[in-house]
């Protein structure tokens, strides 16, 4: 007999949204961006996002949440309220059940092409070869703050997270022209990063070609490997990249 259980905990207030701005304002949102993240709380999550979507002009945007009281919310990004140009603010109050509804992002399955990386610095030569240079034919990129939960100890077998950023390199396609494009794009942008990409991988966000060598440990792989065989040597639990036997 197999079982799981889950506890149920009170939803806490929800503030949250995207804000956006002409890609000229990209070293003022990026200032911001690590200036709130340098300080924020556990409880406030900010996306960096720049967008360069087909047929429509750049553009630079952040995305946040923030469990708790929407004013104390609103405070933490104020400094956002100072940037010219906003063209588009969907911060509001929330409930639990729309926090999917910040970033808006298709829930219909399509072509995806993500890499995703960690990253250890967000300095002025990462931010030219993220936010400046030429990414075509990506669509996006996105820098998502850690920390808070993520850095703390855990039981578990995935040992806390040090670097302060992931990062996710968009796109999407599916005829082999334009993958083979977006793949050497990726690989460009990573190898221009050198050794602000620290290797590891959260387990969640692995893509084609990436394997669990780069989420666990090798003693961690190995003792992961022994419990698979010892108790599902049938492979009756399965995920898109397997705890191999």
């Amino acid at each position: 007999m197999t079982a799981v259980e889950f506890d149920l905990f009170a939803a806490p207030a929800l503030f949250g949204g995207l804000i956006a701005w002409p890609a000229e304002q990209t070293e003022a949102v990026r200032d911001a961006f690590q200036d709130i993240t340098d300080h924020a709380p556990g409880e406030l999550t900010v996306w960096l996002n720049r967008l360069e979507l087909p047929q429509a002009p750049p553009v630079i945007a952040i995305a946040a949440a923030y469990l708790g009281e929407p004013a104390r919310g609103r405070d933490l990004l104020r400094r956002l309220d100072t940037i010219d140009g906003i063209l588009a603010d969907t911060r509001r109050e929330l409930g639990p059940a729309e926090l999917g509804a910040i970033v808006n992002e298709p829930t219909a399955p399509g072509p995806g092409l993500l890499r995703t990386e960690l990253l250890t610095a967000l300095d002025e030569t990462a931010a030219e070869i993220l936010l400046h240079a030429p990414i075509d034919p990506l669509m996006g990129i996105q820098l998502r703050q850690l920390g808070g939960a993520l850095a703390e100890p855990t039981r578990g077998a995935v040992p806390p997270f040090a670097e302060p950023y992931a990062l996710s390199l968009q796109a999407v396609g599916s005829d082999p022209d334009t993958v083979a494009a977006v793949h050497a794009t990726q690989k460009r942008i990573i190898t221009d990063l050198g050794a602000r990409v620290s290797g590891r991988k959260p387990y969640t966000v692995l893509s084609a070609g990436d394997s669990v060598a780069e989420v666990f440990d090798t003693g961690t792989l190995d003792r992961l490997r022994k419990l698979k065989q010892a108790r599902d040597p049938h492979g009756v639990f399965r995920a898109n990249f397997a705890i191999p036997h």
